[in-house]
């Protein structure tokens, strides 16, 4: 089964899904060595957590929609 994409299982730094039960991303990288976000991306998920020690993009999006919404 697809694991559903929504914000809390989302990188906004990679612009890609992941299901955090299997630590798998979603999507496969688009193949471009200099694109901005899959040339930067781990192997997994749990990895990207690591260097980012959280996931501050979780709030930063529910931020963004709330400003918007609020407009």
């Amino acid at each position: 089964m697809k694991p559903k994409q929504n914000d809390e299982n989302y990188i906004e730094k990679y612009d890609a899904y992941f299901d955090p039960d299997e630590n798998t991303w979603i999507e496969d990288k688009c193949g471009n060595k200099e694109c901005e976000f899959c040339s930067k991306r781990p192997p997994t998920p749990k990895q990207a957590k690591k260097e980012n020690k959280k996931y501050p993009y979780r709030k930063l999006n529910r931020r963004i929609k709330n400003e918007i919404k609020n407009k």
